[in-house]
């Protein structure tokens, strides 16, 4: 999914063929968004019920806490005329969806790494070396809100690009935690002192990148 091309007008506008791409996009990102909440939530269960593993408190510390996305709101309810515009009660909505997103990812993000910190620290698991290899390096995403320009309104102009830029976080943090996140599964397949071999056949996370 390429960010840049859904913004028209020098890339500081919403309007026709790139709203539509813009709504598709959201829907992409909500549907990994949820996807990666769901797994990493099942794996905490997994590993507190796990012979292998001492510590039973997994769940207890590390669960996605953050509401999932909506994915009927980000994938359309915010564009308005047909799909095509984003104005008005519209852009709030596409605002608010797009708050969503970066606050699971955000909050991903911090479990995710809270997680390897923990296994490194695990009495029985073998491996200590999860957080050296697989713990995430984008930045977190800042405030939505304050990329909207209007009344937090409309996206246009010096806002629009920054609702651009915005996107780009998203997509980059969240895409780096699926990949983080898969290869963790793998692992833990391998460690010798982990009981279970199917992490990765159970809790592998198969959403599109966005």
């Amino acid at each position: 999914m390429a960010i840049p091309e859904q913004l028209a007008f020098g890339r500081t506008g919403w309007h026709g063929d790139q709203a539509v791409s813009l709504r598709s996009s959201l829907g992409a990102m909500s549907t990994l968004a949820n996807e990666l909440k769901a797994d990493h939530n099942a794996v905490l269960a997994k590993l507190d019920l796990d012979g292998g593993v001492a510590d039973a408190d997994y769940a207890a510390l590390h669960t996605v806490a953050a509401a999932n996305v909506d994915a009927a709101v980000a994938a359309s309810e915010h564009i308005a005329n047909g799909g095509s515009y984003s104005h008005g009660d519209d852009a709030v909505k596409l605002r608010l969806a797009m708050e969503s997103i970066a606050t699971m990812s955000n909050d991903m993000q911090t479990e995710h790494d809270g997680l390897l910190a923990k296994l490194d620290a695990d009495a029985t698991v073998a491996d200590a070396d999860y957080a050296a290899l697989h713990a995430t390096t984008a930045t977190a995403i800042g405030s939505i809100s304050a990329h909207f320009a209007q009344g937090g309104s409309s996206v246009h102009g010096d806002a629009g690009v920054q609702v651009r830029l915005a996107l780009q976080s998203v997509q980059t943090l969240a895409n780096e935690i699926k990949t983080q996140r898969n290869l963790v599964m793998a692992k833990l397949d391998a460690d010798g002192g982990v009981a279970d071999a199917d992490y990765a056949a159970l809790h592998t996370t198969a959403a599109a990148d966005i």
